[in-house]
């Protein structure tokens, strides 16, 4: 006798465990693809941190995870929590010259150079050999691949 009320304990708690399971909504490969749509859309610019399109997709998520059913752990009973961050960014204005034998060139940003360092430094100076990578063009008609 003492062996079924053991084995009807361990039922009625294994059913209240996992129950919860059971009720929960099936995945959907159509749901997960409609998420990853809005979010990778150019409707958010790129999702940048602190940027409009990065508001837009914590708003999102946060609007999402609520109609799951979850609730919010972030400060002051919202779903965010304030992390300081540094960003990094290259100016339009910013210039490239390039000097050899006592004669120095000036190249515009985005037109004949592009880069970033990543550094936190107002102004950064390299002094180094320039190496050309190519293009970057690939062409089957014409047979070129600058891979």
């Amino acid at each position: 006798m003492q062996i079924s009320t053991k084995c009807i304990g361990i039922g009625v708690v294994a059913c209240a465990v996992f129950s919860p399971l059971f009720a929960q909504a099936d995945i959907e490969g159509s749901r997960i693809k409609a998420h990853v749509r809005f979010l990778s859309s150019d409707l958010l610019e790129g999702r940048g941190v602190g940027s409009r399109g990065g508001q837009l997709a914590e708003e999102y998520l946060a609007a999402t995870l609520a109609s799951f059913g979850l609730k919010p752990g972030g400060e002051n009973g919202t779903w965010f929590q304030t992390v300081p961050m540094v960003g990094v960014s290259t100016k339009s204005s910013s210039t490239l010259t390039a000097s050899r034998n006592g004669q120095t060139v000036a190249l515009d940003w985005q037109k004949d150079f592009a880069g970033a360092t990543h550094r936190q430094q107002r102004e950064v100076d390299i002094d180094a050999e320039a190496v050309f990578v190519g293009h970057g063009i690939v062409s089957a008609p014409e047979k070129w691949s600058d891979y």
